[in-house]
């Protein structure tokens, strides 16, 4: 939540969840912050599924080295959120079914397969409606006593209209391939007749071929990707192309790719109706509130007077560290989770 994005209406999209785990029971016990456990089931539930990676940054390189490890960087996702639901607990804020339930209703609104897509990922409703909890919860830390009337929201969508376009997409299949023998298969049954679309799922080595029937699809949103957000080299290979027509093979790291272009999709004003007006309130609102107030300092005082005992032989010594780090930086950076909504 850095900011204001150069186009709001990709926060309509919201489908990167913070809470993954799950509480489980039984199971081998990680951690214990406060008396309660994060078991082993929670823990490898949540590795299998986090759904962002602090790293690194150096001399701007392709592989960026993990800031510790990802086993490590779950367990500190994990004890942040235990204290961020302990801390609304305590402010008596944490929110109840109905509100979770009425999120979801909201959410589905902005984005109609917004709990298809969460569960094709292998979340499981519990699963969803614990994030959406951490959600809230962050929400109400950053804009209690904050209101954002309807006319500063009309003023906001009048100042700044090309945050409200949809940018042009594109509808595209690929087939990625790792070496030059498939390569040449995949050209002589293109030239044989075969169509794209069977040759996709069968030939690519996209990790997502089988599942998007080699679609190329924008993660966040499952819909075609914006033109902006392709590679350059993409980029300048679709410019010139028209609908029905295929690119030559553009070299990748990990091996070479042809794009079969579907069809354009025109950029586009977006319509705001009393969902988009809504969720573009409370961004605001949360806007507003991070002026003043700070989630990590807030947790960080709730860790501060919490008992957190790591069971984890292997992370007890990068725990105590992480922790001395924290106080004198008076940060939890990356921890607190959330969508960035």
């Amino acid at each position: 939540m850095k900011g204001t994005p150069k186009n709001l209406l990709m926060l309509g999209c919201l489908a990167a969840l913070s809470l993954l785990a799950g509480c489980q029971k039984g199971g081998e016990v990680i951690a214990v912050v406060n008396g309660e456990s994060i078991s082993k089931d929670d823990y490898y539930r949540y590795l299998e599924l986090k759904p962002d990676v602090r790293v690194i940054l150096q001399n701007d390189r392709a592989s960026l080295p993990v800031d510790g490890s990802l086993g490590f960087q779950a367990l500190q996702d994990l004890i942040a959120q235990r204290l961020t639901m302990q801390l609304a607990k305590d402010k008596k804020i944490y929110p109840n079914e109905k509100e979770i339930t009425d999120e979801i209703a909201f959410q589905k609104k902005l984005k109609p397969q917004f709990l298809a897509q969460l569960t094709g990922r292998g979340l499981t409703m519990d699963m969803i409606k614990e994030s959406l909890a951490l959600d809230l919860i962050q929400e109400k830390l950053l804009t209690q006593g904050i209101t954002i009337s309807d006319a500063q929201v009309e003023t906001y969508i009048k100042n700044n209209p090309a945050q409200f376009i949809e940018p042009e997409k594109v509808d595209l299949r690929w087939i990625l391939v790792k070496d030059n023998r498939t390569q040449a298969r995949v050209d002589q049954e293109i030239g044989g007749g075969q169509s794209f679309a069977q040759l996709a799922p069968r030939y690519s080595e996209a990790s997502d071929a089988k599942d998007t029937k080699g679609k190329l699809v924008d993660r966040a949103t499952g819909g075609p990707p914006a033109v902006r957000d392709l590679p350059p080299a993409v980029q300048t290979a679709l410019k010139n192309l028209n609908e029905g027509q295929m690119t030559d093979w553009i070299r990748f790291p990990d091996g070479n790719a042809k794009f079969l272009m579907e069809k354009k999709i025109a950029s586009k004003k977006v319509v705001m109706d009393d969902a988009r007006k809504e969720f573009l309130r409370r961004l605001l609102a949360k806007q507003e509130g991070q002026k003043a107030r700070d989630i990590d300092k807030q947790i960080l005082g709730k860790m501060r007077d919490s008992k957190i005992d790591v069971r984890k032989r292997e992370f007890k010594d990068p725990w105590e560290r992480a922790y001395e780090q924290y106080k004198t930086q008076n940060r939890i950076e990356g921890m607190t989770g959330g969508s960035g909504r």
